[in-house]
């Protein structure tokens, strides 16, 4: 039997793939029902959904083509497609229909059970799919720093085809997000590295002149990618319990959900751990890293310098570039578009520095 420690995308995925090959695998969620409580802003890439090879469709709100944002002068950048780009998805429901899927391929879901090291017998194997404060992953001596995030969902109309996002130093080490849901209903939140998420949201929301229920509110952490060993001799780490994490929007479904995917293989076809750390390394390590140096860069900068930046960005047709080359989980290819231009790195290079 294969022990599967927690009951979100990334652990159910990773147990449907190790049923699908006829192995006996056991899921131990520890809350009492698949997808509650939501800690998700459930903003996902429709490519990276697609690529997880789940029956989403129910679970899908709202379609988004771009973005609009904003500088703390109020300076705006607007990204738009003609096509969507990302769902705004019902993310208890999502977790619900992957877990059907996994249950119809053989696997067992355990509610209400807390994983404990003790269960562990010697050369069983354990996948810790347990969240950004996983406990399998504290048993072999990983643990991830974290961003506190807080969002409400309330009453609040905004253009329903784009999410805005807001820099600056009343988010430090993150940013604040307004996603629409439907006509009405817009999910707010923020991340900080520091403080308290709630208070920062009061204060965004009070600066913006943003009247808004605190009504629908949830809270949880976002792991920073930090690339540390994730394969070990009978243990393996996924998802947020692996960082497996962009660390610029903290977006982890997509990414994470398929790393359990690659683990489910490795493990339903009797292959090595170490095979998996190579295999998802290969997959999203360059990107994941990219994300990192960029909210790296972001984390030195003042709200004079993101004025700035903005500025210089609306000056050179920053805009176009994202539209061409911009991508929500590979932000590789934009990168090297703009080092592909002198007088746009010439303006930028202070900030570039820390992406080389």
């Amino acid at each position: 039997m294969i022990t599967v420690v927690g009951g979100g995308p990334a652990g159910l995925l990773c147990a449907k793939e190790i049923a699908h090959h006829g192995k006996k695998v056991r899921v131990f969620e520890e809350h009492k029902e698949i997808g509650k409580p939501v800690q998700c802003a459930g903003l996902v890439s429709k490519k990276g959904l697609d690529n997880l090879n789940v029956d989403y469709g129910d679970s899908v709100l709202n379609k988004v083509r771009g973005a609009f944002l904003y500088a703390p002068d109020g300076t705006s950048i607007e990204v738009k497609r003609n096509e969507t780009q990302a769902y705004v998805i019902d993310r208890g429901l999502f977790d619900k229909i992957i877990a059907e899927e996994a249950k119809s391929e053989g696997a067992e879901i355990v509610l209400g059970r807390r994983w404990d090291k003790h269960f562990v017998f010697e050369n069983e194997l354990v996948v810790g799919a347990d969240g950004p404060l996983s406990s399998v992953a504290k048993s072999v001596g990983v643990e991830h720093k974290c961003i506190y995030a807080y969002q409400i969902e309330t009453r609040y109309e905004h253009e329903l085809d784009r999410v805005s996002l807001f820099f600056g130093s009343f988010a430090p080490g993150f940013f604040a997000w307004i996603i629409p849901v439907d006509e009405k209903i817009s999910r707010i939140g923020i991340g900080v590295n520091k403080g308290n998420p709630k208070d920062a949201l009061m204060r965004f929301l009070k600066g913006r002149g943003i009247k808004a229920k605190q009504e629908n509110e949830s809270a949880g952490l976002i792991p920073v990618f930090d690339n540390k060993k994730t394969a070990f001799q009978n243990i393996a780490l996924v998802g947020d319990a692996a960082a497996q994490v962009k660390a610029t929007t903290g977006g982890g479904i997509a990414i994470g959900g398929f790393c359990g995917l690659i683990l489910g293989n490795i493990i339903g076809r009797d292959l090595p751990l170490e095979m998996y750390e190579r295999t998802w390394r290969e997959e999203f390590e360059r990107e994941l890293v990219m994300h990192l140096k960029i909210r790296r860069a972001a984390d030195t900068m003042s709200d004079t310098d993101y004025n700035e930046l903005f500025h210089i960005g609306k000056e050179e047709g920053i805009e176009h570039i994202i539209e061409q080359y911009g991508d929500m989980d590979r932000p590789t290819k934009m990168i090297m578009e703009i080092m592909k231009r002198p007088g746009l790195m010439f303006k930028l290079s202070r900030y570039l520095k820390y992406l080389r």
